[in-house]
């Protein structure tokens, strides 16, 4: 796409509006800046859209995105100083919002201090610390659920391959063990 700057306010900064991509990914704006007297200059920024964060938990090497997670946004009531559950139905969003297979989710809210809340079953309850949302900043932090408890379910199945092998290789041992002390005293 192709844009131009304005100073519409004649402060003498320059101003443009895009649209950004939305795709995750990082993008080049470029811009030429042509002087009244001088040659033309260029500049590239780049523009980083990640529209979406999302909730996971340490798996292996890897990470396992959390499915089902109840993702909450609280933001600090200015009259009470309290933090409330943000009014999202406001701004035609969902708050609390649950995550699907990716464990993506989303706000746009007003500029303000907030927080975050994650619920999952078999995990511990997340509470983020507070945080300023400036103007046309998305939340979407990306959010480290912990077990809540530990249990034989977090072994995969290379855990378990593993385990029968060694515990048939332990039976095998015990039974020639118990085979060669049966035959010393016969």
């Amino acid at each position: 796409q192709k844009f131009a700057y304005a100073d519409p306010d004649n402060d003498g900064v320059y101003e443009a509006d895009i649209t950004a991509p939305g795709i995750h990914g990082n993008y080049t704006i470029k811009t030429e800046i042509e002087y009244q007297a001088q040659a033309k200059k260029e500049f590239d920024f780049i523009l980083v859209v990640d529209p979406e964060g999302y909730v996971w938990t340490p798996s292996g090497l890897g990470q396992t995105r959390v499915e089902d997670a109840q993702v909450s946004l609280y933001w600090q009531n200015p009259a009470t100083g309290q933090f409330e559950l943000w009014p999202a139905g406001d701004y035609q969003q969902t708050n609390p919002q649950i995550t699907g297979v990716t464990g993506q989710y989303a706000f746009l809210a007003p500029p303000g201090t907030y927080r975050l809340e994650v619920v999952a079953p078999d995990f511990k309850k997340f509470t983020g610390k507070q945080f300023q949302v400036q103007e046309n900043n998305p939340v979407n932090e990306n959010i480290k659920l912990a077990p809540a408890v530990f249990g034989w379910k977090y072994f995969d199945w290379k855990f378990w391959a593993i385990a029968g092998l060694l515990g048939l290789l332990v039976i095998f041992q015990a039974f020639n063990l118990w085979n060669k002390n049966k035959k010393k005293a016969d």
